[in-house]
């Protein structure tokens, strides 16, 4: 191998020289030399193109002879301030027009050209185009303040998820600042509730290039949750290489909020409606029961065994009657014989009784505003409310606990809501039991109202408290605010419309005294009764015969029409459920006062709901029990409305 000298393997100046004035020539950012004169002494092929001119017309020209006066002038002065030895270099953006028209931005790098003697001897410079970065900044300029204002929270991250930008409303939203999210992932802000495959499918959407949305529960800074839609984008170069992501998150906590509060509210009412369906069915069965039960003891003697159980049957069956007036309350479908009253009254009434409750429990306390406004409501439902609100809370009690009931007035001025309803303007009455016991979560709050539901152990409670004192409360057009958390103790705000205008007319309960049940003496009389429960039927007209009525008996309305209008024997009087197939038993009567106006009827129904007119019923000619009843209060009505009759109150007979 033969070994080259060094003078072999150095190339001459002129030979560097060349090379170099080549590999400048072809760049494709204009490129120039200036003599100390502020002459151009060589430029290339870049240059050449963008001002349209050959380098024969360009050599030996300065500025004023190819630039504008004023843009020359801002360039000789820089020229000037390095040929002096001020400054070795500088760096400027120039804004240029081109032989076509066209504008373009250089970032322009000049330095000076020094001779072996360090003498400056002229300037060498580079203009690189940045037009494209000025106006792609530019556009940032402008839309970075836009995103900023939006109140949808907007996120940007690399290819590998780490985020590089946030807006303003994505702290807000999350908590997190700008400088604490920035260089970390999204991640920061799951909650958990994401399975691992959703967040697998996100990213597989945006690195195949399409967008992603769905939903998300996230986590603040502070660890509450919120809920919140989101799209997420690939972003693109000019060549549609995907650089970054781009997330749009909107939060929609309080519209979700609002969805499960109607679909709770719906829920709430199919339940009302299922609950009311079953007291009525229930009710029918029942009456049937008591009934046969009061048959049963009238035939046997009390020291017989079997007077005892059928005691007992009778018992139970008042017993589950009590359970079917709390499922009416919850569903709303009781009818209310309404009357101006002051809760006050009935509370310190119902003190002793209280008291006894919870004895050994908890004590009872009454702070109670005199000056309470009265209510229009029916006392027996005031007693419902408080009665199930200090068991439940005595039942919630820890040891030595104490249960404070109190009353009174409030006027609301501005709508207000608790996150769940909005309470209009108006005046309140407030009746409140507040108690010391283990309190209860946010998520049991959710469920305290429903039929059934109960969180108390070893399977103590129906769990139709609540649900009844919900189903009152609302038959009134109340409200009704609850606040516990854990170990704090609950407290029960409800809020009754206060009775402040005195043109009311109640529907006043009638009070038949001892009048009910006077003897009818004017002969055997005539009942038709209709029911399409048979048994309860048959009970009925069992009980009716064996006392000397006479008993017409149909299960249904049209049926029963056509009884009244063919029967040979005048009827007296009418006993009717509400409910009938084909015509209700209120309707049954509007067709037979057709004939006989004057006819007293006696209503009967385990759905004592408005729908089928039962708050129409208020007259004279009407009484109404509803079921389940005892044969003793069917029978007071009867007689009652016979003796109205008898005594001339009803008109002529037919």
């Amino acid at each position: 191998m033969t070994v080259k000298t060094r003078k072999q393997l150095l190339m001459s100046e002129c030979e560097i020289n060349a090379g170099f004035e080549t590999l400048l020539f072809l760049i494709p950012y204009p490129v120039f030399i200036k003599n100390s004169d502020f002459k151009y002494i060589w430029v290339n092929q870049a240059l050449t193109d963008f001002l349209g001119m050959s380098i024969e017309d360009i050599i030996g020209r300065d500025d004023f002879d190819i630039f504008p006066e004023d843009y020359s002038e801002k360039l000789r002065r820089t020229d000037e301030r390095m040929m002096n030895g001020e400054m070795d270099s500088t760096r400027e953006e120039l804004f240029l027009k081109g032989a076509t028209g066209n504008e373009r931005w250089f970032n322009s790098v000049k330095s000076v050209v020094k001779n072996r003697s360090g003498r400056v001897v002229g300037i060498a410079g580079v203009a690189v185009d940045i037009t494209e970065g000025k106006v792609a900044k530019a556009e940032l300029e402008f839309l970075e303040p836009a995103i900023n204002q939006t109140t949808e929270a907007v996120f940007i991250t690399d290819l590998d998820a780490v985020i590089k930008y946030v807006n303003p409303a994505f702290e807000t939203l999350t908590g997190y600042s700008i400088d604490e999210v920035v260089g970390r992932k999204p991640s920061i802000l799951k909650s958990g509730r994401q399975s691992d495959d959703y967040y697998a499918n996100l990213w597989r959407t945006i690195t195949a290039g399409e967008t992603w949305s769905g939903h998300f529960i996230n986590k603040r800074k502070d660890g509450s949750e919120y809920d919140e839609d989101a799209t997420i984008s690939p972003v693109r170069d000019k060549n549609g290489v995907i650089t970054h992501f781009i997330g749009v998150k909107k939060d929609v906590t309080k519209i979700v909020e609002l969805e499960n509060k109607i679909r709770q509210s719906q829920k709430m009412e199919a339940v009302g409606r299922l609950a009311g369906g079953v007291a009525h069915d229930f009710n029918n069965i029942l009456t049937a029961i008591l009934g046969y039960s009061e048959i049963l003891l009238g035939t046997i003697s009390p020291s017989d065994p079997a007077h005892r159980k059928v005691e007992e049957i009778k018992k139970a069956g008042q017993r589950a009657s009590d359970i079917t007036k709390q499922m009416l309350a919850f569903s709303k479908k009781q009818v209310m014989r309404l009357a101006p009253l002051n809760a006050n009254g009935i509370i310190e009434n119902m003190f002793p009784m209280l008291e006894e409750i919870a004895r050994d429990k908890a004590r009872i306390k009454l702070q109670l505003n005199k000056e309470l406004p009265d209510v229009l409501s029916d006392k027996i439902h005031i007693e419902r409310i408080v009665m199930n609100l200090v068991v439940n809370a005595v039942e919630a009690m820890a040891p030595d606990g104490g249960d404070v009931i109190s009353t009174d007035s409030s006027f609301i001025a501005e709508p207000f809501s608790d996150g769940n309803f909005t309470v209009p303007p108006g005046d309140y009455v407030l009746i409140s039991v507040v108690d010391e016991g283990c309190g209860m979560t946010d998520e049991v709050i959710k469920h305290i109202f429903e039929p059934f539901f109960t969180n108390k152990s070893g399977g103590r409670g129906t769990g139709l408290g609540l649900s009844t004192v919900y189903g009152i409360v609302k038959q009134h057009n109340g409200f009704i605010v609850v606040d516990s958390s854990p170990e704090k103790g609950a407290e029960f705000n409800i809020m009754i419309p206060a009775l402040i205008s005195e043109d009311v007319s109640p529907m006043a309960e009638t009070d038949h005294g001892d009048g009910a049940c006077e003897t009818f003496d004017g002969g055997s009389p005539t009942l038709l009764i209709v029911d399409d429960e048979t048994s309860l039927l048959e009970m009925m007209f069992e009980s009716f015969s064996a006392i000397g009525y006479t008993v017409l008996q149909s299960t249904s309305g049209t049926e029963a029409l056509e009884l009244f209008l063919m029967a040979e024997q005048k009827v007296d009087l009418v006993v009717s459920d509400i409910i009938l197939h084909g015509m209700t038993g209120i309707e049954l009567a509007e067709e037979i006062r057709e004939t006989a106006p004057e006819m007293p009827v006696v209503f009967i129904s385990g759905y004592t709901g408005n729908e089928y007119g039962v708050l129409s019923l208020e007259s004279e000619l009407n009484e109404f029990l509803p079921k389940p009843f005892v044969m003793e209060d069917l029978e007071g009505k009867v007689k009652l409305m016979l003796n109205k009759r008898r005594l001339g109150k009803s008109g002529n007979r037919r």
